[in-house]
């Protein structure tokens, strides 16, 4: 679905909220499953989303190095409710070409009551299980900018602190890529008011390659400030983990990842990662996939 996201769009003034509320976007987690959520990227003026499941393969699965599994899922929002089509990637290659076809594997619905509540309901297969349930999910990425948005509309977005001297703002966020290595990328979310950057990577795992040279799926976080034109992230890889049961997984630091931000369309990330027991060091630049609508150079 990563490839259907194109540049552009126009901004709408609000119709009703939450469809519109551009602070849906952020990480969401069920609170008693730690470990494991959702990445959702609202695209204002487009009654669209973008969506990351990140979670684990179910406990009775073959086990990978990280057992970790991410979905993706392009919505369709409608009275504060996005339903989307998942679907993923069996396997590819690290920062480079050859990610294998996805594979449609179900549907997700998210449905919002506030801008920190919120619950999906899934019916998915993984690893040739169906999984059919209900996550209670609540807030865990700041809420930048929703409740002023409920009150003050675009303007909540346009009144956000800015860093002095940066290309940097909260229109940089959204998702990224490499056009050269699709099927692989960055979700982005600018903090503002704490001058932090978040960011998921969805890739392959270069810890645990075949014979063939192909990975299995794989997802970092990372977290950092704002330095002038840089984000200086650290990466985090959680490891252990089953499909929504609670516990079992550990955070561990894996390296670095700096975002060097060009302009409302392009950026070069560097990174330096640990992966199992191997280390992956390079760059890639980026290019943005979902409307840069709020990003606002001088």
């Amino acid at each position: 679905p990563i490839a259907a996201y194109q540049a552009g769009g126009c901004r709408a003034p609000p119709d009703d909220w939450p469809a519109s509320n551009v602070n849906q976007s952020g990480l969401w987690g069920d609170p008693g499953v730690s470990g494991q959520g959702f990445h959702v990227i609202n695209m204002p003026g487009r009654s669209e989303m973008l969506l990351s499941w990140y979670t684990y393969l179910p406990d009775t699965s073959v086990s990978t190095r990280t057992r970790q599994k991410w979905l993706l899922g392009l919505g369709q929002i409608r009275n504060g409710v996005a339903r989307f089509e998942v679907s993923a990637a069996d396997h590819g290659v690290f920062d480079s070409p050859g990610a294998s076809a996805v594979r449609a594997l179900g549907e997700i619905t998210l449905r919002w009551f506030s801008c920190s509540r919120a619950e999906a309901h899934y019916s998915v297969v993984l690893d040739g299980k169906k999984l059919v349930g209900h996550i209670p999910l609540s807030r865990i990425s700041p809420d930048t900018v929703c409740t002023a948005f409920e009150s003050q509309g675009p303007a909540a977005v346009d009144a956000l602190p800015r860093p002095a001297g940066s290309p940097w703002q909260y229109g940089s966020g959204g998702a990224w890529h490499d056009p050269v290595a699709p099927g692989q990328g960055l979700l982005i979310e600018v903090l503002p008011q704490s001058n932090q950057v978040l960011a998921s990577w969805f890739t392959f795992d270069a810890g645990s390659t075949n014979q063939s040279g192909r990975s299995p799926p794989t997802w970092l976080v990372a977290t950092g400030p704002i330095q002038a034109g840089r984000a200086a992230l650290s990466v985090f890889e959680s490891t252990g983990g089953a499909f929504r049961v609670a516990g079992g997984s550990t955070l561990g630091e894996v390296g670095v990842l700096n975002l060097d931000m060009i302009d409302c369309e392009q950026m070069v990330a560097s990174y330096s990662v640990r992966l199992g027991p191997v280390t992956r060091a390079g760059q890639i630049a980026l290019e943005r996939i979902t409307p840069g609508v709020d990003c606002r150079l001088p």
